[in-house]
């Protein structure tokens, strides 16, 4: 992501978000859902415990957008539905 913000000259875009399917963490939490530069223009989220059979449960298609979509608008990458 530091690479991202600091070569973003390079994309032809206003704002770039990363979407992993894997876990992340920072040092100081045991997970992350998402993480962004202040308020910078790059962001990456993470699908990895947005899915319910992370949980144990049946999967749920519609949840599980909308919970991609609320990780993306909190770290500002959607504008507009």
């Amino acid at each position: 992501m530091l690479y991202i913000e600091a070569h973003h000259h390079r994309f032809d875009a206003d704002r770039i978000l990363g979407v992993a399917g894997v876990d992340l963490y920072v040092p100081s939490l045991n997970f992350v859902f998402g993480e962004a530069l202040g308020r910078g223009r790059s962001a990456i989220i993470s699908l990895f415990r947005l899915r319910q059979d992370f949980y144990g449960a049946s999967q749920d298609r519609e949840l599980y957008l909308g919970r991609a979509s609320k990780e993306a608008r909190a770290r500002n990458y959607i504008i507009e539905d």
